[in-house]
């Protein structure tokens, strides 16, 4: 708790007791290149951060988080653009991209007293289309959980180094996807018109509003849309008392190929 607490309040440093050398003198050295950032009026304004959300396993969050990742970064090829995969439970973005493994979240969240945006850039993974990606680095059935705060930490460096940082939050709110939700600036949630899926959608959204988020902060997004289904969505969304976003037409074939082929 008082990790979290610091880290809202803008704590960027933590020096372990009892005091080095080795650990003070690299602090301050970061604290100095900080200080004259600000000064010169050179560093960049915090990134946005787009978390997106699954209702439940299989409904297309990944495949929402990684195209929306791409597609800015292909619009916007100058802007430095992250992708992170938060699904401890086997998130597998890096096949989406066809990218080798790595150590990814599991590595940097061992010590993040120590994290720093040096460690942070090491880490992360170059795709070709410029967007940096970070791993999840876990395995189905690892039981890997972060440290209070890790998260936190996590998304606050890499806000503070890319413009836009695109989460694939899963579909389980464990404590790491909600200090995720907290912090970030938007909250997708990919659904489909399945009655199962409208039924985890109607007490995930009062789960959020719960939080008090502020309007418009969750954006609700339907996968894999067909065209007679205007009146079912009109219905949801009655059911609901929420607007969608947006309706993304159900392309199965193409979807599984880009998956199956990492573009």
């Amino acid at each position: 708790q008082l990790l979290l607490e610091a880290f809202r309040v803008g704590v960027k440093e933590f020096l372990p007791q009892p005091l080095t050398r080795q650990d003070v003198e690299p602090a301050l050295a970061r604290f100095e290149e900080r200080f004259a950032g600000k000064a010169s009026g050179l560093e960049m304004q915090a990134g946005k951060v787009i978390a997106v959300l699954g209702v439940r396993g299989g409904v297309g969050a990944s495949t929402v988080a990684t195209n929306l990742a791409v597609s800015v970064q292909q619009a916007r090829h100058q802007d430095p653009v992250a992708l992170v995969d938060l699904d401890v439970y086997g998130g597998e973005l890096r096949l989406f991209l066809d990218l080798p493994a790595s150590q990814g979240l599991t590595h940097l969240t061992k010590d993040i007293s120590r994290l720093d945006e040096t460690i942070l850039r090491s880490t992360l993974v170059r795709h070709q289309s410029g967007l940096q990606f970070l791993a999840s680095g876990c395995e189905a059935y690892d039981g890997f959980t972060f440290e209070p705060g890790s998260m936190m930490r996590v998304t606050s460096l890499l806000r503070s180094i890319h413009r836009y940082v695109f989460i694939d939050c899963g579909h389980i709110l464990d404590p790491s996807v909600r200090e995720v939700l907290d912090s970030a600036d938007q909250v997708i949630v990919v659904t489909t018109l399945s009655l199962p899926a409208i039924r985890r959608t109607k007490r995930l959204l009062e789960v959020l509003f719960a939080a008090r988020y502020p309007a418009g902060k969750i954006a609700l997004v339907v996968n894999r849309y067909e065209k007679d289904q205007k009146d079912l969505v009109a219905e949801t969304e009655t059911l609901l008392g929420f607007h969608m976003a947006g309706l993304i037409p159900n392309d199965y074939e193409s979807a599984s190929g880009a998956i199956n082929h990492g573009k």
